[in-house]
């Protein structure tokens, strides 16, 4: 079968008047805490929302085994559903614990003001050389923000409470993309510096800038604080979805998803985005890589239980063999990770898996029908796929120009 006769079995969307295809603003996509650091290919709001909604119910558990900054915990929250993220990336896991954690206003303006007073006030302090912990950092940083984060930093570690100080150090993380050397023009999840010309004229105001932000993160999390449920909660657990069962120790109702990719050349670069956070924040970065398909380990081909996907390796290797074995260890991770989820996932309950189609050696990849291939295989049953434009300016080479909610039904 080919790839077009394969995707015209389908009549995405036929069932359900979606209203996620649409392009959303960014004050859209940045409700609640949605917005309170940026992070790579992050899931919109509106489709776990709408998932979230139609296929579970209040008082159920919803996971999403690669939670990244928590939109899918978010949505669940507010939406009266406890859910379990499930993540291995640090900055990430701290993102989403800030995200989901309600924090009383009047002790946080108290410590909002005494912050504030701190870094204005407080003599700055000498900026080591080597203990900042951040590898190259003149080359990231201009001198005068180099002074003014460690300031900050040093302000913010006198903090008792761990959930203010939480959020004041995704704060500060957020600022410090910001006024970095990162050339934003270009995919900024990739981090190039900026160009020699555009160095001599970027003099960020960084104390400014945090202050800002400190605002927008405060009014974040007291919106989300009012309108969460407080009957559920949110759990954040490091550890690889590739094996659950020794992190998730009971059933969920529903799952709601969207796979990192591990060819950072061709989507996004996760480790390094993350590399310049971790330092500053001194957390503790152990882990190389945090997209399936990451490893050098190669999958045995003949695993797979996808006409599709078999047709198209045949293709991608007929011109480049070495990528036909990236996109297979891609799919042999991803195969793994939906093995688990099926294992967790009470009968009758709901997979959404938000996966983009891409492109390899030139060759279309359909990740929605090769998801429903493989699921079928696992024990489960394909009720739509519906196909959304993307709107991610940052995708490098236009790799990826559409993306599919394939909803899953495990039989």
């Amino acid at each position: 079968m080919s790839q077009d006769s394969a995707l015209d079995t389908w009549v995405m969307g036929k069932d359900t008047a979606w209203n996620f295809q649409r392009l959303f603003t960014p004050a859209e996509t940045r409700e609640f805490t949605h917005g309170i650091h940026p992070y790579p290919a992050k899931l919109v709001p509106q489709i776990a929302r709408a998932l979230i909604g139609k296929f579970s119910e209040r008082g159920q558990v919803v996971l999403d085994p690669f939670c990244g900054s928590g939109t899918v915990l978010v949505e669940s929250s507010i939406a009266g559903r406890s859910s379990i993220g499930v993540e291995i990336n640090p900055l990430a896991i701290l993102i989403s614990r800030v995200s989901t954690t309600p924090i009383d206003e009047t002790k946080l303006r108290k410590a909002v003001d005494s912050l504030i007073r701190g870094v204005h006030q407080t003599e700055a302090p000498e900026v080591p050389s080597e203990p900042i912990g951040v590898h190259n950092v003149n080359h990231w940083f201009k001198a005068d923000v180099i002074n003014s984060l460690y300031k900050i930093r040093t302000e913010i570690l006198r903090e008792e409470d761990g959930d203010i100080r939480n959020l004041f150090m995704v704060t500060f993380s957020a600022t410090m993309y910001k006024v970095s050397n990162i050339r934003h023009k270009d995919n900024p999840y990739f981090a190039r510096v900026l160009h020699e010309d555009e160095l001599s004229k970027h003099k960020p105001d960084t104390l400014r800038e945090f202050r800002h932000r400190l605002k927008q993160n405060v009014d974040s999390v007291l919106s989300y604080s009012r309108r969460r449920d407080s009957s559920v909660r949110a759990d954040v657990i490091r550890g690889d979805s590739r094996n659950l069962s020794n992190l998730i120790h009971r059933s969920v109702d529903m799952v709601v998803t969207s796979p990192p990719y591990g060819e950072q050349a061709n989507t996004m670069d996760y480790t390094r985005f993350t590399r310049l956070a971790t330092e500053w924040l001194q957390i503790n970065n152990d882990s190389a890589q945090f997209a399936l398909g990451a490893s050098n380990d190669h999958a045995d081909l003949k695993e797979f239980h996808s006409p599709t996907l078999e047709q198209t390796l045949a293709l991608v290797g007929a011109k480049d063999e070495q990528r036909a074995k990236q996109v297979a260890t891609f799919l042999h991770d991803y195969q793994t990770c939906l093995r688990q989820i099926h294992s967790k996932l009470k009968k009758g309950g709901y997979l959404c898996v938000i996966i983009g189609d891409r492109t390899a050696s030139g060759i279309g990849i359909p990740n929605g029908i090769i998801t429903s291939e493989i699921a079928g295989h696992l024990g489960f049953e394909t009720t739509e796929i519906v196909k959304r434009k993307m709107f991610l300016k940052a995708l490098l080479s236009n790799v990826m120009k559409y993306e599919n909610v394939v909803i899953l039904r495990k039989s």
